[in-house]
């Protein structure tokens, strides 16, 4: 099955917060109670076929969202091979021999030197689309913590808030929910060993990516004027302890964790 493009069936069908900010309610001001299904990988993972066949499953049982991240790692592929994330062709050169590779060069994925592949986009759309047939919202987070917690993020403050104003323009007012990143932290403590507290060092070497964060939300935010929702998906915590006060940020996003033994709150 070929996916199907953006049209008027998912156009005008963003979600909204209450009037009293108590909860959700649909453009025709109906209450809406979030009923989702994680399918993080289900971009890089399913066609168009199968993307349609999983959507008839889950409208028969009732779910009304569907959770997918965008970007998860730069390796990443579609089910036919294509690379979701595709580096420019100057940066093809570090595929060349030894020989031939210019001395000085960025890091790969580095900032400026990848695009999302139109493939990819084409991929969401038919997703967007299938499931507005089904009245049902699809949560997309943009990023997964890997590729910003790397020496460089594969993102700069420029090339974040370009991103975020494409998307938001492309998907503005349709069933779309945004959340900016997909288990991240504020703080990125590159030095950490895996589960266990900061230590005096660790935060001597921490990375703020609030900033990161911020300015992607705010490109979602701005490129969609203000019609879709935007927030972010924790690790562990409440999103609303870091980024309530942000005019981007639309609503709270709280995760208790993976496992019990690590502490909640911005310095997790």
């Amino acid at each position: 099955q070929t996916c199907p493009p953006l049209d008027q069936t998912s156009a005008g069908r963003a979600i909204q917060p209450s009037a009293d900010g108590s909860h959700f309610v649909t453009a025709d001001g109906k209450p809406f109670l979030w009923f989702g299904d994680t399918a993080w990988g289900l971009l890089a993972r399913l066609d168009c076929q199968d993307i349609a066949d999983y959507l008839d499953h889950r409208a028969g049982q009732a779910f009304n969202t569907i959770q997918v991240v965008l970007l998860l790692t730069t390796s990443r592929e579609l089910p036919e091979g294509i690379r979701m994330m595709k580096l420019s062709a100057a940066e093809e050169t570090a595929k060349l021999p030894a020989a031939e590779v210019p001395a000085a060069k960025v890091p790969a994925f580095a900032p400026g030197t990848w695009q999302i592949d139109p493939a990819v986009l084409s991929r969401l759309d038919g997703l967007v689309s299938l499931a507005a047939r089904h009245d049902m919202q699809v949560a997309i987070a943009v990023v997964q913590r890997g590729l910003l917690h790397r020496d460089p993020p594969v993102l700069s403050l420029e090339t974040a808030h370009a991103l975020g104003l494409e998307l938001g323009q492309r998907y503005a007012g349709r069933n779309v929910i945004w959340w900016v990143t997909h288990d991240a932290q504020p703080v990125w403590y590159p030095t950490r060993k895996h589960a266990t507290q900061p230590s005096e060092a660790d935060k001597a070497a921490a990375i703020d990516l609030s900033p990161l964060i911020s300015t992607l939300g705010d490109g979602l935010k701005t490129g969609s004027s203000g019609q879709n929702l935007v927030s972010m998906h924790p690790q562990i915590g409440n999103a609303a302890s870091w980024f309530a006060d942000q005019p981007w940020f639309g609503f709270a996003t709280i995760q208790s964790g993976h496992w019990r033994d690590k502490p909640a709150g911005r310095g997790a």
